[in-house]
């Protein structure tokens, strides 16, 4: 391993929930994992916290956790302190997680809640300094060469055959975030070969400006236009895009920036 790329990998904290829901504003977290590494090696630990609102089956059976896994535990807003030693973000300059927009929000929502009590405790978390990384993003951005490709965790695993133990079970967090770290590492080495990245001291904040730039949308995801090249697709039709589908309106849970921003993109090139 490179000495930039290992410094990189020294500063990241790899993290992964598991929840009971899809929505951050409703969800409650029941596991927390973390990896960090050591001498080139990704060493993780993980918690489990009881929710509120009881696991449903069809949450469990996402998270292979039950509700008597948890029966016993605290919730994530009473453990605060468990929850600081995992992050270690005082220590760590990057928080990296597949779809960290999730994560993040997920965790945003529970570090609110408990900011009373980590005022009182004298427990400063370090949550705005961090920056994210989302290797869902990189993906996207870094392999869009190669194709038929997913961009799921488990998918991206087999795919490029990532470098973790053949046994592992996916969907549990610590498992992710081992399959998360792998994927991670095969980015950056992948991405710097393609000339996409470079092997610089720097490669953590670019990185940061690859993953969260703009990735063009070539071709229309959905609707009697799916699969046509945006550019070929009729005005009328982008304009009731536009002005109708979630997947442009920033209120919306399945708001996606990128399309967004494509049709946006797309139709100012047109009025030029």
């Amino acid at each position: 391993m490179n000495g930039n790329k290992t410094n990189f990998l020294n500063s990241v904290v790899i993290l992964d929930t598991e929840t009971t829901g899809i929505n951050p504003k409703t969800s409650e977290i029941v596991e927390l994992a973390t990896g960090i590494y050591e001498d080139g090696i990704l060493v993780t630990e993980s918690s489990l916290f009881k929710s509120i609102a009881p696991i449903s089956f069809r949450a469990s059976a996402v998270s292979n956790i039950s509700n008597k896994m948890v029966e016993d535990k605290l919730t994530i807003t009473e453990n605060w302190i468990r929850v600081y030693e995992l992050l270690k973000f005082n220590d760590k300059a990057y928080a990296v997680a597949h779809n960290s927009k999730f994560d993040s929000a997920m965790l945003e929502t529970a570090y609110v809640s408990a900011l009373t009590e980590l005022d009182e405790a004298g427990i400063i978390v370090g949550y705005e300094d961090v920056k994210w990384l989302c290797t869902y993003r990189l993906a996207k951005r870094v392999f869009a060469d190669c194709p038929d490709i997913g961009f799921k965790l488990g998918e991206l695993r087999y795919y490029f055959d990532l470098e973790v133990p053949e046994d592992l079970v996916l969907h549990r967090a610590d498992a992710d975030i081992i399959v998360c770290g792998s994927l991670l590492e095969y980015i950056i080495d992948y991405a710097i070969k393609t000339d996409q990245l470079q092997d610089t001291v720097n490669i953590g904040d670019d990185l940061y400006d690859l993953c969260w730039s703009p990735i063009p949308i070539t071709k229309m995801p959905f609707g009697k236009h799916k699969d046509e090249l945006i550019a070929d697709v009729p005005t009328s039709y982008l304009l009731w895009v536009a002005e109708n589908h979630d997947s442009v309106d920033e209120t919306s849970g399945k708001f996606d920036e990128d399309f967004s921003n494509t049709i946006i993109a797309e139709m100012e090139n047109r009025l030029k």
